[in-house]
């Protein structure tokens, strides 16, 4: 059966993804899934991207497993640390403005030249809605 939302019948399991690499704009990232107790970052947030080591980590039976469409949150999840990854990889992690229009147009300006190479990761990982 496939999913409508994410148009993709691959199911999430604790070894999808894990070890996958993506490039993100030239620059190759491994994606792993841990337990908490096998990450302490993981005690505060449910995945995290780390530019100091050029990986994303999600974390495995987290809370949102009680959800109905656990398989839904996890891909959301794994979109959110790729947009992370975006922002480090073309460097505007560190230089968003705070003036009033600054961070709005930088934002868009970005996703709009980055999106297409975003829409390949995702497709690479079936992780479109």
């Amino acid at each position: 059966m496939i999913d409508i939302i994410t148009k993709t019948d691959k199911l999430i399991t604790d070894e999808t993804w894990n070890g996958v690499s993506v490039n993100i704009l030239g620059t190759e990232y491994t994606i792993s899934r841990k337990a908490e107790t096998e990450d302490s970052l993981l005690k505060d947030c449910n995945g995290y991207c780390d530019r100091s080591t050029k990986s994303i980590v999600i974390m495995k039976d987290c809370k949102e497993m009680e959800l109905n469409n656990p398989d839904w949150y996890y891909k959301k999840l794994l979109r959110h640390e790729i947009v992370h990854a975006f922002f480090d990889e073309c460097g505007l992690q560190e230089n968003f403005e705070t003036k009033k229009w600054g961070v709005q147009e930088t934002v868009v300006d970005w996703i709009a030249i980055q999106f297409p190479k975003m829409y390949k990761v995702y497709e690479q990982l079936e992780i479109l809605l």
